[in-house]
């Protein structure tokens, strides 16, 4: 039995919770929950579903969901339609669809003393939400932004962190999933060899300054702004000044258009000086 569960944000203001997610019903999205992993590996969360939180909290299903999972297999987000999962884990997924809650997807914040997962779900099996999800990343961040800053400032909203649950000493959930047998560090010497090979590099009458390709071989590397600000010595706002504009001088609108045209692109043309 789960001493006080009742007592959690998420049952007591459940309406209130399911307010501030009315946004995400303009996506087609039914369903969110917010979990914090700290650094002691206790799981705290706040749902915007109290009947599947509570069946989630009573077979203790924290110990078996993708925060069990080695947190470097993770990039930015999580997409959970085709990947196998096994024992507690499968249960789980199985079980939620009794809770409406299917296809989840998931962003992933690593910050220093934590971890943030942000799940997102709908109440069909149209796995079409998929792209949904890929084409309004940007949306939900905002919608994250904005639902962090009213959790913030609630300060009963907010107690629902202090209902911890250690998942310290627990078994890491595994699961097969090609897509984390691929080897990052073997694709981004790849890429360098791709890079280095091109000795003139060019988009039509575009060209690049040295920082600016400096800056582009970055960004294909995967770095965020914010990296390449640090290892450049640059301040983050100079670096975005320099994305902007490499986007304009190479005619494109978004990090993942520059990186597919740069990839396909026989070379790039630089400036000498």
């Amino acid at each position: 039995m789960l001493p006080n569960v009742y007592k959690h944000p998420s049952f007591i203001y459940a309406d209130d919770i399911s307010y501030l997610c009315e946004p995400l019903r303009k996506l087609n999205i039914s369903y969110f929950a917010h979990v914090r992993i700290d650094h002691k590996k206790q799981f705290s969360t706040l749902s915007a579903n109290p009947e599947f939180l509570h069946h989630y909290l009573k077979n203790r299903y924290y110990i078996a969901d993708i925060h069990m999972v080695n947190e470097k297999q993770f990039g930015d987000f999580f997409v959970w339609n085709g990947i196998e999962f096994s024992g507690q884990s499968a249960k789980m997924c199985n079980e939620a669809a009794n809770f409406k809650v299917y296809n989840p997807f998931t962003i992933i914040e690593k910050k220093k003393d934590y971890i943030d997962y942000y799940h997102f779900a709908n109440a069909t099996k149209n796995k079409q939400i998929n792209q949904v999800y890929l084409a309004n990343i940007d949306l939900l961040k905002r919608f994250i932004a904005y639902f962090n800053d009213h959790v913030r400032r609630s300060k009963l909203l907010s107690k629902a962190y202090n209902f911890k649950f250690s998942i310290a000493g627990i078994q890491p959930v595994a699961f097969e999933d090609i897509t984390l047998a691929l080897n990052r560090d073997e694709f981004s010497k790849s890429v360098d060899i791709h890079l280095n090979s091109a000795q003139k590099l060019y988009f039509e009458n575009a060209v690049l300054s040295k920082r600016q390709s400096e800056i582009l071989q970055h960004v294909i590397r995967g770095k965020t702004l914010k990296e390449i600000a640090y290892i450049m010595g640059l301040s983050q706002h100079t670096v975005g000044h320099y994305f902007e504009m490499i986007k304009i001088k190479l005619n494109v609108n978004s990090k993942s258009e520059l990186i597919l045209k740069t990839i396909d692109s026989d070379s790039i043309k630089i400036r000498e000086k």
